[in-house]
């Protein structure tokens, strides 16, 4: 198998996981002990301080240039690549400063899952010449006078 094709793979298995690991949150929640479940709930819909609406804000942003760079990904579009390490700069940083998370045990697996696919397309798009020739490839025409 090529390894740009392996890489658009790659890149739609990060798609479906992230939106497996969502759906199996919302599956599993009633699973969490009582004490969790609460816990999980209000840190998704109890605090509305100014820090969560920033925070929440952040995320919003961060899922943004997460699907442009999905689509960009797919297209070998070559800023994808800054959108999608960025975004996983940014998630890190959001992570670190949202304080903790609950997770249930299938929506942990499959987030782990991603985590693993998304290192894959990072180290395929810096590091694989067969796929990183494909993002410096710049045939574009120039623009009609």
């Amino acid at each position: 198998m090529q390894k740009d094709r392996l890489f658009q793979i790659l890149v739609l298995a990060d798609i479906v996981l992230v939106t497996l690991t969502i759906a199996a949150e919302f599956v599993f929640h009633g699973t969490l002990p009582e004490p969790l479940r609460a816990y999980a709930w209000s840190t998704y819909f109890g605090n509305w301080s100014i820090t969560a609406f920033a925070l929440l804000m952040f995320w919003i942003a961060i899922v943004a240039a997460t699907l442009v760079s999905w689509v960009g990904l797919l297209l070998y579009w070559w800023p994808a690549r800054a959108f999608y390490v960025g975004a996983w700069l940014a998630m890190l940083v959001l992570l670190a400063t949202s304080g903790p998370s609950v997770l249930t045990a299938p929506g942990a697996a499959l987030d782990t899952l991603e985590h693993i696919v998304g290192g894959v397309l990072i180290g395929m798009m810096f590091f694989s010449d067969e796929v990183r020739q494909r993002f410096d490839e710049r045939d574009l025409e120039p623009a009609a006078a």
